[in-house]
């Protein structure tokens, strides 16, 4: 089951450099993947959704998927699929429509990769890119792997400023 009120809230707390570090990557994904058929989802280092942007219109369809804050995306939990499988292997992945174990979600097509901590290069999270199968872009694997580059820069400067103060 999702969480739900309080627990997800102590979880986006628990992850509040994680998503700081996001934000605005998630702002600009709201502006650029609407009416895409795509929205792009931040989860935790154990596959726990925690913010989802981009196309309005697929509201309905992520809420059905179940690829809304609060659902947990592991491999143990949902089989295979982007967000858990990226964090399995620790590397980009896509899975393409009936790729996914769930059949709730045989009609998406995700692409996702690790997010790491800057100094000690541990798994922080996931960034995925899903979209209905139709709007299918070979390209998405390349545009998420390159917002990731952007987000662990900025964790690299917002760990660059902490320091400065500390000093």
């Amino acid at each position: 089951p999702p969480l739900e009120g309080g627990e997800l809230e102590t979880l986006r707390r628990q992850n509040e450099p994680l998503l700081a570090a996001t934000a605005p990557f998630l702002v600009q994904a709201r502006g650029f993947l609407a009416h895409t058929g795509t929205v792009m989802i931040l989860s935790d280092a154990q596959g726990t959704i925690l913010d989802v942007e981009g196309d309005a219109q697929l509201r309905d369809a992520i809420e059905k998927a179940g690829l809304v804050p609060g659902f947990n995306w592991r491999e143990a939990t949902m089989g295979t699929n982007a967000i858990g499988t990226a964090l399995a292997a620790e590397q980009p992945v896509q899975v393409h429509a009936s790729e996914h174990y769930r059949e709730e979600v045989h009609k998406w097509t995700c692409s996702a990769s690790v997010i790491r901590d800057p100094i000690d290069r541990s798994v922080l999270g996931v960034l995925d890119l899903s979209g209905l199968r139709r709007d299918y872009s070979p390209q998405s694997l390349a545009l998420i792997s390159a917002v990731i580059d952007g987000v662990e820069a900025r964790l690299v400067q917002m760990e660059t400023l902490y320091r400065i103060q500390l000093l």
